[in-house]
């Protein structure tokens, strides 16, 4: 449903009167400011609902004074981007009320044949936390800063994919499209198996006793930063969400995906950085008993299979329009 559609660059200059372009910035100085002001008083905008007003609004600001079609275009470009995030984020609480049983045993296994025995969570979290036990375990003692980053890096994973649509749609919408595929497809390809296979997170096995009951679902860094009204959004809302959809692991996936999508375009000395978010937001997923190893390695191995599948009909495509424009591969 992408290809027909041209690039849109909104950095490229355009004829516009001072007056139309004194509008646009001021435009962006509110939107700014309205970004601003929601965070502080309301929390970082990670509900996908919210996350699409604010990044369809900011290229709406940017578009102000530029050719009627690039409206046209936003609309085209986000409109099915929108509907079908969203149709999978209210149907993937469905998948929790299907009834299947929840697996607990199959990934504490998988990670004991990879690690020698050991459960990388429960390892992690003995050597890093000294737990109070209780029905709901917590870490004794002040946060430290290192929990600071695992949960900025965590919190990370509510903006960064939509951010980097945006930032692609502003730039190129040919990489806007190949990554929007890419994405929908990651994202239901997990969806299929949050229903067909349930699995329980860590916490939630420590839980039923299939792991120490001293593992937990820690995550209190943002209270140190005077964030806390964040944090709470995110437990909040993971309280609406599937708590069983872990295999595979889509923080993991979407932040692996970023790098796949960007990768080609950033400069060689910054590639070392950008090849860090994944692997930061694996130990975050592991330390603090949101996923197993093994949820990771299957969310990378569903990003190379979507990427695989649109790599093939991307292919297939461009050698039709080859053929259609009277070209020969002979």
């Amino acid at each position: 449903m992408f290809e027909r559609l041209t690039d849109v660059d909104l950095t490229a200059p355009t004829r516009t009167t001072p007056a139309i372009v004194i509008v646009r910035r001021a435009a962006l100085c509110a939107y700014a400011v309205v970004l601003v002001w929601s965070c502080v008083t309301v929390g970082v905008p990670i509900a996908d609902d919210r996350l699409f007003v604010f990044a369809v609004a900011g290229l709406l600001c940017a578009s102000i004074g530029r050719p009627r079609r690039q409206l046209r275009d936003l609309v085209v470009d986000w409109a099915p981007f929108v509907v079908m995030i969203l149709g999978y984020d209210y149907s993937r609480g469905w998948a929790q009320r299907v009834g299947l049983g929840v697996h607990f045993q199959p990934q504490i296994t998988a990670d004991r044949v990879l690690f020698g025995g050991h459960v990388p969570t429960v390892w992690l979290q003995e050597h890093l936390y000294t737990v109070v036990p209780g029905p709901v375990p917590l870490p004794a003692g002040a946060a430290q800063w290192w929990e600071v980053a695992l949960q900025l890096v965590y919190v990370s994973h509510f903006v960064a994919w939509i951010a980097v649509a945006a930032v692609l749609w502003a730039s190129s919408r040919h990489r806007f499209h190949w990554y929007v595929r890419r994405l929908v497809t990651l994202s239901y390809l997990a969806f299929v198996t949050y229903v067909v296979f349930p699995a329980a997170p860590p916490w939630m096995a420590a839980q039923y006793g299939f792991l120490p009951a001293t593992v937990g679902r820690f995550g209190r860094g943002l209270d140190v930063i005077g964030l806390r009204v964040v944090g709470d959004l995110v437990t909040d809302g993971a309280k609406t969400q599937n708590q069983v959809a872990a295999v595979p692991s889509l923080h993991f996936g979407f932040a692996l995906l970023i790098v796949v999508t960007l990768w080609p375009h950033v400069k060689p000395a910054a590639r070392r950085w950008l090849a860090a978010y994944p692997v930061a937001m694996a130990l975050v997923l592991v330390i603090t008993g949101e996923h197993y190893v093994i949820d990771l390695v299957l969310g990378a191995l569903y990003v190379a299979a979507s990427c695989a599948v649109w790599r093939s009909i991307e292919a297939r495509r461009a050698v039709r329009s080859f053929a259609r424009r009277g070209g020969s591969l002979s």
